[in-house]
């Protein structure tokens, strides 16, 4: 195996973080989380854009929420959009809910309104972690 010199060395992007490190912070802060959801006053079954939205709004109101999720990411068919495609549209007066975060969307038609899925979701799963 090769040794790296001592100028390769110095220019490390990165610092060095033993592995144990790392697996305690994820472990600890899973165990943390789940110990303080554990008393919730609402459980939402999915986090698809619904779940997302409710779990949003609940915790504006002040309720403590859990929201479980079978997939191992969040947004449900919001990442996909229409027929298999990434545009997703709302029908007004949904659009509202996008100026709330700050989704941009372009309008196609009276009372019809477009923005990539993608784009969507990640900002409602990004409103929804702020709120922790």
């Amino acid at each position: 195996m090769q040794e790296a010199t001592v100028a390769e060395q110095s220019n490390k992007i990165f610092t060095d973080v033993r592995e144990v490190e790392i697996t305690r912070a994820i472990a600890n802060e899973f165990h943390d989380v789940l110990i303080d959801r554990a008393d919730s006053d609402v459980i939402i079954i999915g986090a698809g854009p619904a779940g997302l939205t409710a779990s949003r709004e609940l915790s504006n109101m002040g309720y403590k929420v859990l929201v479980i999720e079978q997939n191992n990411y969040l947004g449900g068919g919001y990442w996909l959009g229409g027929y298999m495609m990434n545009p997703v549209t709302v029908r007004e007066p949904a659009q509202k809910f996008w100026d709330e975060l700050g989704i941009p969307y372009k309008k196609v038609a009276e009372g019809l309104y477009l923005t990539p899925g993608p784009h969507a979701v990640s900002k409602l799963i990004a409103a929804h972690v702020m709120q922790e």
